[in-house]
């Protein structure tokens, strides 16, 4: 008699009500809801979802938790764990922001994870912290702008990585290298075909130089414009102004010089790369070897110029130009051709010594071609009248030679 009672009692312990608390027979709990079910562990104004042990939805703020400060190394609002060993995406919190039935919205302002820390020690305070455990490969903070992708998989260990476009307002610090297309790669390949460093060679690749190549590409100025105000919203309180570092305010006030893409597009168009928006960026850092070999070029054609026979010279020939001093060398000289630019005529003032033997003034393009060879005869400080004719407008180069010796080399310019 006495077991046939107990089992009337638990039958009927089926559901309890107290006011909007439920507790079910499958130990399941219902908070401030109407539901007849309680699909989660403890659902709170819904009737929960079987796949999580907490449901709450609500048209108010979910769950605040407050700690006090206590004599603990750590003070947790939140302490979550989830163990990856029998789940495929295994996350400890997520966090995410959307429309309902993801239409795109014009209001409002989404914020997946807000991180905030201050007034703790300073250099101690992080508004997000991310740690990478273990040894295996992998990102500590993993940032993407591809909707449908759920990361990337990385051959090494990073603090951060990010698969998308990264801006940055402000200054960036890198203690270290920054490796990438547009800044710079490092790449060594076995086999690699090399240009020709030397100008001449027959073995290089092209009869046009390096040095030929880059004469034409000129440089073009350009101002930063002034950052774009993000828009205040009806309500907004929070300040929609970024303020400006002492670096990117210099930035703005002064003026900047790039190479011209569409030039080097021309002549290199592996250097020059179009973006999205259709503008072009130049590879800079790849550039550089190319300005090394275009230097060695200009020497070796300068070289050529001081020697053009390309043989030693003979002792009579060194006895011949033994009859300029030190001192007297040191005395010749080429001053800058005035006007320059110039149209029709320019005058270039020369200082021949009186024991110089034999004195020449010869124009070259930038090629190395001699166009003009003037034969000085008249010794001392003195001008030197020199007409555009014969020269098409451009840049040129002219040289004083006295006894076969190189004394200075110029650039002049000459315009329509």
């Amino acid at each position: 008699m006495k077991k046939t009672i107990i089992t009337l009692i638990m039958s009927c312990a089926v559901s309890v009500s107290y006011a909007q608390l439920k507790v079910f027979q499958n130990g399941n709990v219902l908070l401030n809801s109407d539901c007849d079910t309680a699909k989660s562990a403890l659902s709170i104004a819904c009737e929960g979802e079987k796949n999580y042990t907490i449901r709450s939805r609500t048209d108010m703020n979910g769950i605040n938790c407050v700690v006090d400060g206590n004599s603990l190394n750590w003070g947790f609002g939140g302490d979550f764990l989830t163990f990856c060993d029998n789940t495929n995406f295994s996350v400890g919190v997520k966090g995410e922001i959307r429309s309902q039935g993801f239409l795109e919205r014009t209001c409002g302002r989404a914020f997946g994870v807000i991180g905030s820390a201050g007034f703790a020690t300073s250099g101690w305070n992080y508004g997000v912290f991310g740690r990478l455990d273990g040894t295996t490969s992998g990102a500590a903070v993993y940032g993407t702008t591809d909707k449908t992708e759920n990361g990337i998989g990385l051959k090494k260990r990073y603090a951060g990585y990010f698969n998308g476009e990264v801006g940055i307002s402000g200054n960036l610090k890198v203690n270290g290298s920054i490796d990438g297309v547009l800044i710079g790669m490092a790449v060594e390949q076995e086999g690699e075909t090399r240009m020709n460093a030397r100008a001449g060679n027959e073995t290089a690749m092209e009869t046009e130089t390096v040095h030929d190549k880059l004469t034409g590409i000129s440089a073009v100025a350009y101002r930063h414009q002034l950052p774009a105000k993000a828009p205040a919203m009806a309500g907004d309180t929070t300040q929609t102004v970024r303020g400006i570092g002492a670096i990117e305010a210099q930035n703005l006030s002064k003026t900047h010089y790039a190479l011209s893409a569409e030039q080097l597009e021309a002549v290199y168009p592996d250097l020059v790369y179009t973006k999205e928006d259709g503008t072009k960026a130049i590879n800079y850092m790849e550039l550089i070897p190319l300005l090394v070999q275009s230097i060695g070029e200009l020497s070796a054609k300068i070289e050529q110029l001081e020697n053009p026979s390309g043989r030693q010279a003979t002792p009579k020939q060194q006895a011949a130009t033994a009859c300029i001093s030190n001192s007297s060398i040191s005395e010749a000289s080429l001053s800058q051709n005035k006007p320059n630019p110039f149209v029709t005529s320019t005058d270039i003032k020369v200082n021949i010594p009186t024991s110089a033997n034999t004195a020449m003034l010869n124009i070259y393009d930038l090629s190395g071609k001699q166009i003009k060879g003037i034969q000085v005869n008249e010794r001392g400080e003195h001008s030197i009248y020199v007409t555009s004719e014969g020269l098409a407008p451009g840049m040129y180069i002219y040289s004083l030679i006295i006894d076969g010796k190189l004394i200075d080399t110029k650039r002049m310019v000459v315009t329509q």
